[in-house]
């Protein structure tokens, strides 16, 4: 689906401005602050697919690239971390946390997210840019927002946490001045009291 429905969507509408929502697994592997200028280290199939279907894009005379982060916000999938740590506080009061949970990740909300497509999508500039939040947060700055909504405790696992997925902020001026982010408490506040 990411190869060809992509070169089918850009074969069918030739002269259309394409904004393709990848993302950054096509980075693969982490080698410290992940910005545009990371290199692809050993990325999924996932990513790679991803990767690949962006050549597609980059032929086009008019084009945007966001590769988003974790998304986050009403309607999200229930098997990544933060949902499933709202649904554990929520019915064991219990958070369980690999590590220390100082692992790194970046969150953006969903309304974000849509917000930078149609500024894409309406802005004369072309291009790549990371789909990524201003802050980067550890797992345990996550937990402790989401225990001041849904009270529970933190049992920290002595399991590896993982590679951080930390980003440098380097968007674009035209970004900046369009888009205020949703800071992420305000979206855990949110998930917690669905």
């Amino acid at each position: 689906v990411n190869l060809n429905l992509t070169l089918l969507i850009c074969n069918t509408f030739v002269n259309a401005k394409i904004v393709y929502a990848s993302s950054v697994s096509v980075y693969g592997e982490p080698y410290g602050l992940i910005s545009l200028r990371h290199p692809f280290n050993n990325p999924s199939l996932y990513g790679q697919s991803k990767l690949d279907a962006e050549s597609y894009i980059i032929c086009k005379d008019r084009y945007h690239i966001i590769r988003f982060s974790s998304l986050i916000g009403k309607g999200m999938p229930t098997n990544s971390f933060i949902p499933i740590a709202i649904k554990d506080a929520k019915e064991n009061k219990q958070i369980n946390v690999y590590g220390k949970g100082k692992r790194v990740q970046n969150y953006i909300d969903i309304i974000d997210a849509a917000k930078l497509c149609i500024l894409c999508g309406h802005t004369t500039e072309d291009g790549i840019i990371n789909g990524i939040s201003p802050v980067n947060v550890s797992n345990h700055y996550v937990v402790d927002k989401i225990i001041k909504h849904i009270p529970a405790t933190i049992n920290y696992l002595d399991k590896s946490e993982g590679s951080n997925f930390e980003y440098e902020i380097d968007y674009p001026t035209y970004v900046l001045e369009n888009i205020n982010f949703t800071p992420i408490e305000e979206t855990i506040a949110k998930l917690c009291h669905e």
